[in-house]
């Protein structure tokens, strides 16, 4: 997974130098916007945790793709974090709303179809998981608003997606699920 992401990153980038998409402006983001980036995640974080542990109970399976349970594995996790908070933020906050204002002349509708792409390239974590990827990527928008950047939302999409794996993991742990789950 962590060549996908790569990939996505690197087309996002040369799409926008391609596009004249500007994907880093230079002024920092406020602390402000940084607060806000911060409180999302920690409620995020709050409200997912108990669908976490639940999912795991009713033995569904996607689960075992997100609980690195080695060192090896917990690093892994962690780049592939790093380049999907990078790389889907480029893609679906910056690059393909951007594009699709232009195409349709209207960036309601661009944040729509970028919301849903978003969240159906996510249905392999099943239909609840899509419907709340749906809520976060409305949320991570509108963290580019307030921010004028990727930058809070790259930030906090990283962060989140390596507190999930670890709690994941930590849960798996718990449950005793950990031993029959395969390296990933």
């Amino acid at each position: 997974m962590l060549i996908p992401q790569v990939t996505l990153g690197i087309t996002a980038i040369a799409t926008s130098w391609f596009d004249h998409v500007a994907l880093f402006p230079a002024v920092f983001p406020s602390p402000v916007a940084w607060a806000a980036g911060f409180a999302f995640m920690i409620v995020a974080v709050l409200a997912v945790r108990p669908h976490w542990r639940r999912s795991m109970e009713e033995g569904k399976a996607t689960w075992r793709l997100f609980a690195p349970a080695s060192p090896r594995e917990r690093r892994m996790w962690i780049l592939l974090s790093l380049s999907a908070g990078i790389g889907e933020e480029l893609v679906w906050r910056g690059v393909l709303p951007a594009l699709l204002s232009r195409l349709t002349g209207s960036l309601a509708v661009a944040i729509v179809l970028s919301v849903l792409s978003f969240s159906i390239a996510h249905a392999i974590q099943g239909l609840r998981s899509v419907l709340a990827i749906a809520a976060f990527a409305v949320a991570f928008h509108a963290l580019v608003f307030l921010s004028g950047s990727l930058y809070v939302a790259m930030t906090v999409h990283f962060v989140y997606d390596v507190i999930a794996g670890f709690t994941y993991a930590t849960f798996a742990r718990e449950l005793g699920l950990l031993e029959s789950a395969p390296a990933l």
